[in-house]
C-alpha cells in the first residue's frame, strides 16, 4: 500500500475529480500527472513519482498557467502536505499553504518569473539533499538575484510574495518591530503594477 501522505493525496485527487458540472481546463494538473504515471510505470519509488510530479506540476505553472480552484492536484498536494509524519517547521508550513492558496484562482495569472526562478532553487536545493534551512536560503537567494536585475516585476498575485509573508509572519522568533516593519515595506514596494526602474544601489 501507498503511504499515508500519498494515500490522503489520491483520496483527495479522486473526491475533486468526481464531481457533478463542468470542470475548468487544468494543464499544470494535467501535466503533472503524466509524470506521475510515467515515473512510476518506469520503475520509480514512490518519492521519486512524487518528486516527477511535482517538478512537473512547478514548470508548467511557472509559464503563467491557471491553477482552477477545483484543481485535483491542488487538493492532493494539500492533503500531501497535511499527512506527512514529519511536517516541516510552522513557518515553512505556513509558507507552503500561503504559495498553494495563491497558486489557485478563478482568473488568468500574471507572468511571474521571479517565482518560478526561485521555486525552481528551492526545489534544486531540496532534491541534492539540502535541508529546510538550505533550500530556503537558495530559493531567497535566486528570488532576490532574479529581481534585482529590474527586467521582471512582482505581480500582485505572486505565489511567492504571498509565501514570504506567511513564513516571515510564522517565524517563532521574529525579528525586532523595526525589521518586521522594513520586511513589510520592502515587500509592498516590490509588489507593484507596471514597469520597474532598476535600483543597483538596493
Amino acid at each position: 500500500p501507498p503511504s499515508p501522505p500519498n494515500k490522503a493525496a489520491m483520496e483527495a485527487f479522486m473526491d475533486k475529480m468526481i464531481k457533478d458540472g463542468k470542470r475548468q481546463p487544468d494543464p499544470v494538473c494535467a501535466i503533472s500527472t503524466k509524470a506521475y504515471w510515467k515515473a512510476y510505470k518506469s520503475g520509480a519509488s514512490e518519492f521519486e513519482a512524487n518528486l516527477a510530479a511535482a517538478e512537473a506540476f512547478f514548470n508548467e505553472f511557472a509559464k503563467g498557467s491557471t491553477i482552477p480552484a477545483d484543481s485535483p492536484c491542488a487538493a492532493s498536494t494539500i492533503a500531501y502536505y497535511n499527512a506527512i509524519p514529519n511536517p516541516p517547521s510552522p513557518a515553512n508550513k505556513a509558507a507552503m499553504e500561503a504559495f498553494m492558496d495563491k497558486m489557485i484562482s478563478d482568473g488568468p495569472r500574471q507572468p511571474d518569473p521571479v517565482c518560478a526562478i526561485s521555486t525552481r532553487a528551492y526545489w534544486d536545493a531540496w532534491k541534492s539533499g539540502k535541508g529546510e534551512l538550505e533550500a530556503n536560503l537558495a530559493a531567497a537567494e535566486a528570488f532576490f538575484d532574479e529581481f534585482l536585475k529590474g527586467k521582471s516585476k512582482i505581480p500582485a498575485d505572486s505565489a511567492c510574495a504571498a509565501s514570504t509573508r506567511a513564513y516571515y509572519k510564522a517565524l517563532p522568533n521574529p525579528p525586532s518591530p523595526p525589521n518586521k516593519a522594513a520586511m513589510e515595506a520592502f515587500m509592498d514596494k516590490m509588489i507593484a503594477d507596471g514597469e520597474r526602474t532598476p535600483d543597483p544601489v538596493c
